[in-house]
């Protein structure tokens, strides 16, 4: 699904339901056959483990503790898919708009040379004006000192302490930016403690989206970003890739999407 979804979103000029089918059924090939060479061969050497399908090496936002649920859960999930829906509808609303006027626009340059030059030229404003936000926008966000969000609960200890330590020992983990790094040691009950602080603002939007989407999703440090930082991050995210979508540059919005829901 993703293999078609990516294949629909960057590289297809035209589309319809047959070419739809053959796209999933070469997705589905091709993802049976790399799972199955890279179930027997792992750096040329033999495993002795065909046939034998690892999911973490083929999916890239896999969970691999799964948790028990209440019922109750549906109602926040019900809550958070209506409000998405209605931004995506917002977002299709305003890309149309966006995109009926960049096209009267272009329409009126009439000069071919000039109109490529005024493309280039939101292309390149586009870039200036992002970067600029992600690198300043963060600035006026504090420190935050990274271990007083792990919190240590005994029936999930497991799963906590695996992120958690993961997390702290490696000070690469977050972009520091403009917090000063600190040190890590190991605790009595052997999990890696730290006073390392971060910006929460720039680790969702100095990086890049991959990234983001990997700290938002982590489990474990619920309280790693504040409204603050992810509603910040949801309106740079959210306008930025509604100007961008159907500009003259190769771009998509998979990462964005993932990042803004």
């Amino acid at each position: 699904m993703g293999g078609l979804l990516f294949t629909f979103e960057e590289v297809a000029s035209f589309w319809d339901l047959k070419l739809a089918l053959q796209t999933l059924f070469c997705c589905l090939m091709a993802a049976f056959t790399t799972d199955l060479l890279s179930s027997s061969f792992h750096g040329f050497v033999y495993q002795g483990h065909f046939g034998f399908f690892k999911a973490e090496e083929s999916i890239l936002f896999g969970v691999k503790y799964l948790l028990d649920m209440n019922i109750l859960v549906f109602i926040p999930t019900i809550i958070l898919g209506i409000i998405g829906g209605l931004l995506g509808a917002l977002f299709v609303s305003m890309n149309l708009k966006v995109n009926k006027f960049r096209t009267k626009f272009f329409k009126l340059i009439k000069h071919k040379f000039m109109q490529k030059a005024c493309k280039l030229t939101e292309a390149v404003l586009i870039l200036i004006i992002t970067i600029t936000a992600t690198v300043y926008v963060p600035y006026f966000f504090p420190c935050t000192l990274l271990s007083s969000h792990v919190t240590e609960n005994r029936s999930l200890y497991y799963n906590i302490s695996a992120e958690a330590s993961h997390l702290l020992g490696n000070t690469e983990y977050f972009n520091s930016y403009n917090c000063p790094l600190g040190t890590t040691w190991i605790g009595s009950n052997g999990v890696k403690h730290s006073n390392h602080t971060y910006n929460q603002a720039a680790a969702l939007l100095f990086g890049n989206g991959q990234d983001g989407i990997v700290y938002l999703f982590r489990r474990g440090t619920p309280e790693e970003f504040g409204y603050a930082a992810l509603f910040t991050t949801l309106i740079i995210y959210y306008l930025f890739s509604c100007w961008t979508a159907g500009t003259a540059m190769a771009c998509g919005l998979v990462i964005p999407m993932l990042m803004a829901r």
